[in-house]
């Protein structure tokens, strides 16, 4: 596909700008969509607004507001002015007519670049898409997508982040495809002396894209479910990891945090491993559900 290379524009200086609310809407087009796998899509979104996306990385929450079925937004999506307060919109969006809401899906970005004003998104594509996988597998350049993201105006490094190991210097990764993005920037982010085991599973060994290299030690498994049932090969490899390590880490005590995001119902069983069969404290386990496989949300 080609692109034209943007003019870079000027990095948000936080000694001149300020705001109060961590997340605005941010009002992008895309600027390239690629196929990177077999089960992922990776999607280039631009503009100058871009240039305020706070950079955080890790597991960093946004939301995407997916236009309907013919590419629109209601009206007050499309303000270009400063982006209402993140309590305003939602209020606009909610006393909407149900069926005239734009849905919302989160996300975590794979990459920003602020001073070219762009960021990436991947998409998993589901055997059976839902809205945001099937709007990525049709996304062209010029189309329109409304996200709500931090604001690096505002200072805030923490909102939306759900990744907070404290000072654990033994950590464990547990996710599938949806979680990937994530994985990857909590791996590259890690310091040197951290202790870091990642176990993912994926739909086929093609979808395990590159690793970055990590700064810590540490051991990265990845298993392709190929016709096996979903979540088996997670399930493994966080069975063999709790029989292995799992009372050591529970000693640990606060030196040790993990993080498991997968489907509801997964994340929650892999919880109750750790917490209830390890023995480790609650509070050293992040879990999430990144998707349901129950009936699909409708908001």
């Amino acid at each position: 596909m080609e692109t034209t290379t943007p003019t870079p524009s000027p990095p948000t200086d936080p000694t001149t700008e300020r705001t109060t609310e961590p997340y605005r809407l941010f009002h992008t087009t895309v600027r390239a969509a690629e196929r990177i796998s077999p089960g992922f899509v990776r999607v280039t979104l631009e503009n100058d607004q871009l240039r305020h996306f706070a950079p955080y990385g890790l597991d960093q929450r946004i939301k995407l507001v997916l236009p309907d079925a013919q590419g629109h937004y209601a009206d007050f999506w499309k303000v270009r002015e400063i982006s209402p307060a993140t309590r305003t919109w939602q209020q606009l969006r909610n006393a909407l007519p149900e069926a005239k809401r734009n849905l919302m899906r989160t996300y975590t970005p794979r990459a920003v670049r602020p001073e070219l004003g762009q960021l990436d998104v991947d998409f998993v594509l589901h055997q059976d898409p839902g809205p945001a996988s099937s709007w990525a597998m049709h996304a062209k350049p010029g189309h329109e997508l409304v996200i709500s993201g931090p604001d690096a105006r505002a200072g805030n490094r923490i909102q939306g982040i759900q990744w907070q190991p404290g000072k654990a210097s033994h950590l464990l990764l547990l996710g599938d495809e949806t979680a990937f993005p994530a994985m990857r920037n909590i791996v590259a982010a890690q310091a040197p002396g951290t202790q870091l085991q990642a176990f993912l599973e994926v739909a086929e060994m093609a979808d395990n894209l590159a690793w970055p290299k990590p700064s810590a030690p540490g051991l990265t498994s990845v298993r392709a479910r190929n016709e096996s049932p979903y979540g088996s090969q997670l399930r493994s490899l966080a069975m063999t990891w709790a029989k292995n390590s799992g009372a050591a880490a529970a000693r640990r005590g606060d030196d040790f945090f993990a993080w498991i995001a997968a489907e509801a119902a997964l994340a929650a069983e892999l919880r109750h491993l750790l917490v209830r069969e390890c023995g480790i404290a609650s509070s050293r386990v992040h879990f999430q559900g990144y998707w349901n496989a129950g009936p699909r949300r409708t908001q």
